[in-house]
């Protein structure tokens, strides 16, 4: 019987691609397991580096008298740097340095306790660049002074972080300086797990520690020196510290929000661009010589190609928003929230400001309930002294009417709504008019 014929060069040549594919598969494994095993050899070796830098630094501290163990610019003062970078086998590490005054429960604390520099701390941290090793190597240690406490001088400076709900922030950076002293004072540090940052030991002095409080994802506080131009009556002052005394202070950051303005036309909804507008915070920093508030927060923005002003990481407050009059041509005609607008921590809010021509006297009427909410669908009328002018308009989206243009006399408003009871009233009509009108429901 006659046999078929078979394929063995095609069945070889495919068996010859599949076992280079295996061996090219099994090679590359191999190749990354090396690699990956040098780098992780190299971050070992580059944290035993950091071990040693740390363990030197602290022998150093150690060897140094009591007296002379402190930072350039810290409390304690001493000759040791807070910030340096030392280079071992090629790498550069950043080693930071940390001595303060440690105010033991053991014979009470602030401000109780008077003498409260009862012994010093040291903290060594080294931190790499590293390929996947990269936490720091902390080490730290104490010191005491020989025989019984001594008071160092100078008082205690205590700051406390908190939220707008009062809840403690913890891992905040904390700066406080002061250049009036000797030596002078440069420290950055953290606040601790009750959002507290505790300084004993401070030089006394008056209205010159400056404090900075921040966090990523936070607003930022601080105090302020005082400037005869730009800030007479700071507030909060930068702080006095008085030997044997605590100065206490509490710093309110929180998560930081966006507000998003979008600007059009009231009549076609055409967005505005290059529409100068200030917004303002309500917090202040401090009063001007006339007494007038200087706010924290004070900005003239102008609308972008898309009739939007987006602004990024802005702290919790209430902002009043004006279009500047003096240099566009419109006018307020309504807005999609009442203002002045409430941003709460960590919120994003979007307000739509509504412009017309500009006119010497107008009138935009908000209708609400009484709890503020905006009424859509009244209708408005407004009625001059000898009825010869009678408008009348219904509220929109936003519960608001707008007329324009008006005369520099007395209307009589009268607004009705299902479910409300009607309302009426006299309006002087002066300028650009701005009202809530609140209906009581039937």
């Amino acid at each position: 019987m006659k046999q078929l014929p078979t394929n063995q060069a095609g069945t070889s040549l495919i068996e010859a691609l599949m076992t280079i594919a295996i061996f090219t598969m099994v090679s590359i494994s191999l190749y990354m397991m090396i690699w990956l095993a040098l780098h992780l050899l190299r971050d070992d070796q580059a944290r035993l580096d950091a071990i040693a830098i740390a363990q030197t630094k602290i022998e150093e501290l150690r060897n140094a008298p009591y007296e002379s163990v402190g930072t350039s610019g810290g409390i304690p003062s001493g000759a040791f740097s807070q910030l340096e970078t030392v280079v071992r086998n090629n790498r550069d590490y950043h080693v930071e340095t940390e001595i303060i005054y440690i105010d033991d429960v053991y014979d009470g604390v602030a401000p109780i306790d008077t003498v409260n520099t009862d012994y010093k701390q040291a903290e060594v941290s080294v931190t790499w660049q590293g390929q996947y090793v990269s936490e720091p190597v902390v080490l730290s240690t104490i010191f005491a002074p020989e025989g019984i406490e001594t008071t160092a001088g100078g008082g205690t400076l205590w700051v406390e972080a908190v939220d707008s709900d009062e809840q403690p922030v913890a891992g905040a950076t904390i700066l406080v300086t002061n250049t009036t002293t000797v030596p002078t004072v440069n420290i950055t540090s953290t606040t601790d797990i009750n959002g507290r940052y505790i300084l004993p030991g401070a030089p006394a002095a008056t209205q010159s520690y400056h404090v900075e409080l921040s966090k990523s994802g936070y607003s930022s506080s601080q105090t302020y020196p005082e400037d005869l131009d730009s800030n007479p009556n700071p507030d909060p002052h930068d702080l006095s510290v008085i030997a044997l005394d605590t100065t206490t202070l509490v710093m309110v950051i929180d998560s930081l929000g966006e507000l998003n303005i979008h600007l059009e036309r009231r009549d076609d909804g055409t967005a505005l661009i290059d529409i100068p507008v200030q917004i303002t915070g309500s917090q202040r920093i401090g009063t001007d010589l006339s007494g007038a508030d200087i706010p924290k927060y004070s900005e003239l923005l102008t609308s972008d190609s898309s009739g939007d002003i987006v602004i990024s990481s802005l702290e919790s407050d209430i902002y009043t928003i004006v279009i500047d009059e003096d240099t566009t041509t419109f006018d307020l005609a309504g807005y999609s929230q009442s203002l002045p607008l409430n941003i709460a921590p960590g919120a994003s809010e979007t307000v739509t400001l509504l412009l017309a021509d500009a006119e010497s006297d107008t009138a935009l009427l908000s209708i609400t309930d009484i709890s503020g909410t905006p009424i859509v669908g009244a209708t408005v009328d407004a009625t001059n002294a000898d009825f010869s002018t009678n408008l009348t308009e219904t509220t929109d989206a936003n519960g608001q009417v707008y007329f324009s243009p008006l005369s520099q006399e007395s209307f009589t408003v009268e607004v009705t709504a299902a479910g409300y009871e009607i309302y009426s009233t006299s309006i002087e009509v002066s300028g650009d008019m701005n009202l809530t009108l609140p209906l009581t429901a039937s």
